[in-house]
């Protein structure tokens, strides 16, 4: 958890930012953050992977969960639940 102004002061956020990192919509990879780090077994998941809020949230806990197992077989095994029970 953070404030507007730890975005301005650890992120170089010139005015602080209400839900993470800035965004550039004209270039997404340039704010683009892997879940994969550097460091072995270190793995991140959060709003400011990828989208801010609650999708945000959920797409990036798949694709840190794809890192440790087979994305393909995770989302096979998403489509195949029943939500009809």
């Amino acid at each position: 958890m953070a404030t507007p102004l730890t975005y301005r002061d650890y992120q170089g956020t010139a005015d602080g930012s209400m839900y993470g990192i800035e965004k550039n919509w004209t270039d997404p990879l340039k704010t683009f953050i892997a879940p994969r780090t550097r460091l072995t077994n270190l793995l991140l998941t959060g709003q400011n992977l990828n989208l801010h809020g609650v999708l945000g949230v959920t797409l990036s806990a798949l694709l840190t969960c794809g890192e440790i197992i087979d994305i393909a077989q995770l989302l096979k095994e998403i489509n195949s639940v029943d939500t009809h029970a």
